[in-house]
């Protein structure tokens, strides 16, 4: 279940994902990042529509791969909707629990492990034993708000993910809050820096309809129609073990399914306050997307 193609850092590729009715679909921007201990960006708040049992993210991606190493940190906003809350899920082909019962816009923490030294599904959030909640103020599963209005007010939140130098441990923060962390320990030490980093959305269509999903991603509208009204992210950003800030370089696109959701970079900084910034999103099922 997963991407159509391969993606291929340094001179490994990832599992092949395979196009089809069902399984996920990504619109990213990806760099091949390799060293990088830090990222970040600022991600628009949306509450793009989900179906049951389906879910919508909107995330940053950090993944350490090698011929014998995949690990991989993901952190962002999700709308996570189950009919019944003791469904199971398949996701990275593993089984997860539902996360909610509802249709709210979460803050998310996510991780997998496999190594020569560990092997592990990972989870969402504090479902099993890994992150380490640290902030009595924001926790992952927290509801979002407030939310972007299409063509209104637009909020944002800022995610970052970076490695503590001296303990190894993968911090997460939201805004100026440090919202916890993943134990260098979780990943057998063998998480030591990037090889590839991805800023997107990602959706999960289960096909249960026979079409494809009207599940949203971003806005729940497509790149082109900007600011204010398309998914967006802004300020992204990247720091090397020197700990200065850099552009990601030799980014690149991906977009699984683009007559379902699609992505706009230009590779230009957009204005002192936005940064290097781009548009991604969609409506999933409609003419183009049967």
């Amino acid at each position: 279940m997963s991407l159509a193609g391969s993606r291929r850092i340094s001179n490994h590729t990832t599992p092949e994902l395979k196009p089809g009715p069902t399984g996920k679909h990504w619109t990213q921007l990806m760099g091949n990042e390799f060293g990088y201990i830090w990222s970040e960006g600022r991600n628009q708040r949306g509450n793009p529509h989900a179906e049951p049992n389906e879910f919508t993210a909107s995330k940053i991606s950090i993944y350490s791969i090698t011929e014998a190493v995949e690990n991989n940190i993901q952190a962002g906003w999700i709308v996570f909707h189950a009919n019944n809350r003791a469904a199971l899920f398949l996701s990275n082909n593993q089984v997860h629990p539902v996360l909610f019962g509802d249709y709210k816009t979460r803050l998310f923490a996510y991780w997998t492990a496999s190594n020569s030294t560990v092997t592990k599904s990972g989870c969402f959030n504090t479902v099993c034993a890994g992150f380490v909640q640290a902030s009595s103020k924001i926790f992952p599963g927290a509801p979002i708000i407030p939310l972007s209005i299409y063509n209104g007010p637009q909020y944002s939140i800022q995610v970052m993910v970076f490695k503590d130098q001296e303990t190894g441990n993968w911090w997460l923060m939201f805004g100026d809050e440090s919202v916890g962390y993943w134990p260098s320990s979780l990943f057998g030490n063998t998480f030591n820096h990037s090889s590839l980093i991805e800023w997107g959305g990602e959706v999960i269509n289960t096909g249960s309809s026979g079409q494809h999903t009207i599940t949203q991603m971003g806005s729940g509208h497509f790149s082109s129609e900007g600011f204010g009204k398309s998914g967006h992210f802004r300020n992204i950003l990247i720091v090397d073990f020197k700990n200065n800030y850099r552009v990601p370089d030799g980014v690149k696109t991906y977009t699984e399914k683009p007559q379902c959701y699609d992505l706009i970079y230009n590779g230009q900084k957009i204005g002192k306050d936005i940064g290097y910034a781009f548009y991604f999103g969609g409506p999933g099922n409609g003419p183009n997307c049967p």
